[in-house]
């Protein structure tokens, strides 16, 4: 949920938000929410949801982070060093870049260094020095980033239960199928997230645990099966 809802002034209005509020979240969190006819078990789905952009020392009463904290894993924007953005708010679990990212966009919401659209000649293409962009900052973005990165992590996971569960690999460093499932769990997650983490903020510095697989992978030397365990070794040392 890359966005936060802020609480009215209605009281009578923010019970009600309350009470549609908390049972939805905590039934997801919980896997006890509707599942196909076909699908058994309980899957618990992750939630990651934005902090309000009120600065810091300032609550955040958004929902759904301040309503079901322990459900969720709530999201600051923090610049591409690390340092918290300025209006971020505290309650943020962890921190990922949403400081001036750059994204496509339509050229009325360009903005930066490339060339506006009304300078570009309509009948000549642009060139990689006139691609336009715009600069999109807040707290939303980085939870955009988060999902994806736990999105990146459960897939990999399983690549790592697939490659378990065929036998071709003699281990003991890798996810099986339990562990695969267990990731879907809130305080599992987080607790990967924080083995991503800068020592001193919960910044999540992705690239840096990720960077040596991207190698591997690049690595036309290796064959499939090596690069295969590598990613099942990397999974399990996030995960251990």
């Amino acid at each position: 949920m890359s966005w936060a809802v802020s609480r009215s002034d209605d009281p009578v209005l923010d019970t009600q938000m309350d009470q549609a509020f908390e049972p939805v979240i905590k039934h997801a969190a919980d896997g006890l929410h509707e599942r196909p006819p076909n699908q058994t078990g309980r899957t618990p789905i992750l939630l990651f949801c934005a902090v309000e952009d009120t600065g810091r020392n300032n609550p955040d009463t958004s929902y759904p982070g301040n309503l079901c904290n322990s459900s969720v894993l709530r999201i600051g924007a923090a610049t591409g060093l690390g340092d918290i953005w300025p209006v971020t708010n505290d309650a943020a679990h962890f921190l990922l870049p949403g400081a001036k990212v750059d994204e496509p966009g339509e050229a009325e919401h360009y903005y930066g260094t490339s060339s506006p659209a009304s300078d570009l000649s309509a009948s000549s293409p642009s060139t990689p020095s006139q691609q336009q962009h715009r600069v999109i900052t807040g707290s939303s973005v980085s939870t955009a980033l988060a999902a994806g990165l736990a999105g990146i992590i459960l897939y990999l996971a399983r690549v790592s239960a697939i490659l378990m569960a065929s036998g071709e690999y003699e281990g003991k460093d890798y996810i099986d199928s339990q562990g695969f499932a267990d990731l879907h769990k809130h305080d599992v997650m987080d607790k990967v997230f924080r083995k991503m983490c800068d020592s001193k903020i919960n910044f999540v510095r992705a690239w840096d645990t990720f960077q040596p697989i991207l190698d591997t992978l690049d690595n036309r030397q290796l064959d499939s099966k090596k690069k295969m365990e590598d990613i099942s070794r990397l999974v399990w040392k996030l995960c251990a």
